[in-house]
């Protein structure tokens, strides 16, 4: 799936934070992809109703962009229990019908992207994926692909 958001302007600092809960159940997963942060109030990439990346896609001109596929980029990692993010291909994803086969970047399974599996350890405790201390002059749009649950979700 596809999320987007148009931030107005938030004054002189700011981060951006994406919160995953993983609910009561142990086999829920999250996935995150492709996240970008442009200039302008208007997100032109794709619309949320979008679930595949096109064909052909162009290149964003990004700021603040992550496509996991090196490392996860400067976004700091921030989870109180053993439940990690960690970064992951779909030739790793060994929940079969839970974690994506493919990335979004390249749409392969070789692709990497941001991953978090639910332990029964634990269950209902948040993990965060957040930007470092940003400074905002004008408004942006926030782009991203996410996965909760599997392929098939």
């Amino acid at each position: 799936m596809a999320g987007e958001l148009n931030l107005p302007t938030l004054g002189d600092l700011y981060e951006i934070v994406f919160e995953a809960v993983t609910g009561s159940n142990a086999k829920e997963v999250i996935a995150m992809d492709d996240i970008s942060l442009t200039p302008g109030n208007t997100c032109e990439y794709f619309k949320s109703t979008m679930t595949t990346r096109p064909s052909t896609p162009k290149p964003i001109p990004s700021v603040y962009q992550c496509s996991f596929e090196k490392d996860f980029c400067d976004w700091i990692l921030d989870s109180p229990g053993t439940n990690q993010w960690k970064r992951q291909t779909g030739l790793e994803a060994t929940e079969f019908g839970r974690a994506p086969f493919i990335d979004v970047t390249y749409s392969k399974p070789s692709g990497y992207y941001a991953y978090l599996n639910s332990k029964s350890s634990d269950l209902l405790l948040a993990s965060y994926l957040k930007t470092p201390i940003l400074t905002a002059k004008s408004e942006a749009c926030l782009e991203f692909w996410y996965n909760i649950g599997g392929p098939s979700s």
